[in-house]
């Protein structure tokens, strides 16, 4: 259950990593984005697939419970065909969507309600990434486009510096990505020791995946 609200979220226990990933996205949509008694209010069966066919989920809405399942499932109301991950990127293309339009847009704005700033998305992702002790701190913060900056952890000299444009520092931090998926695509650059970087990856990836520390 999405802390501090009534909605339900639950997956199949086999889950792939994809509807782990959407799982995780309303959770946090409904709990800190304050998207849950829109949630509350949803039913019906909505599906989202990748254009690259590298993931799908169907998720069922029934008032407050919501269940995510793999694949697009044959008595889905409406198919929505986008890149989740790149929901952010200025010139990502529109959605295409099958089916039912009003539940394709309400359910699209709680999907992808990431932060409006990458600076918002980092209140919740670092104290989740601090919670593990192997993660390095403090990580200084540069949006390479729009040359903002910030530190987080204690007031010391960082260990680990993440450089990257504002969307994609946004995405990473929203669990829309995780880091290592950002560096092998040359879209994150990081400064630091090979140690500190992987310790990082890898609680990104529970991020993620929603899973705790």
């Amino acid at each position: 259950m999405a802390m501090g609200t009534n909605i339900l979220v639950t997956t199949e226990d086999d889950a792939t990593p994809f509807v782990l990933m959407v799982a995780a996205l309303l959770r946090r949509a409904a709990d800190a984005r304050g998207w849950a008694k829109t949630v509350a209010g949803l039913e019906g069966v909505y599906s989202y697939r990748s254009p690259n066919n590298n993931g799908a989920a169907t998720i069922r809405f029934a008032k407050g419970q919501v269940r995510v399942e793999r694949g697009v499932s044959r008595d889905t109301e409406t198919v929505v065909i986008n890149d989740l991950n790149r929901i952010l990127d200025p010139n990502t293309r529109k959605p295409q969507v099958k089916g039912s339009r009003r539940l394709s847009v309400t359910a699209g704005k709680v999907l992808e309600s990431a932060a409006d700033t990458w600076q918002e998305g980092a209140e919740l992702f670092w104290p989740a990434m601090f919670a593990d002790p192997d993660v390095p701190r403090p990580v200084l913060v540069t949006a390479t486009d729009t040359q903002e900056s910030d530190s987080f952890g204690p007031n010391e000299p960082a260990v680990l510096e993440l450089r990257g444009p504002s969307y994609r520092l946004a995405a990473l931090f929203t669990g829309l990505t995780w880091l290592g998926a950002e560096l092998r695509q040359g879209d994150i650059g990081v400064i630091g020791s090979a140690t500190a970087v992987a310790a990082l990856s890898h609680r990104s990836l529970a991020w993620t995946l929603g899973e705790q520390a």
